[in-house]
């Protein structure tokens, strides 16, 4: 998926700004990266920052086995297109 992560401590972001406006429009919420793994049970692979302020969060869906993960890092093109190296998240 491809969302807002609202970062960690004081600093300025616009993932604040939208979270406000989900509040009060919607009564949502934009997540942090922690709120996500928590979320998502230890399902997130990796987080990859786009340009902007958006990241793509990469998780398998339950039950999912890994093996799906060691396929995409042992052919990282998807139609022609290679995927940017991200860093893994553990835990």
């Amino acid at each position: 998926m491809a969302d807002f992560c609202i970062p960690e401590g004081n600093l300025p972001s616009r993932a604040k700004i939208v979270d406000l406006t989900m509040l009060v429009l919607y009564g949502g919420k934009v997540r942090s990266l922690a709120e996500y793994r928590e979320l998502l049970v230890g399902r997130v692979t990796r987080v990859a920052p786009v340009p902007g302020e958006l990241s793509v969060i990469e998780a398998l869906p339950a039950g999912f086995s890994s093996a799906a993960t060691r396929h995409n890092e042992a052919f990282p093109f998807h139609n022609g297109i290679q995927s940017a190296p991200s860093p893994r998240i553990t835990g």
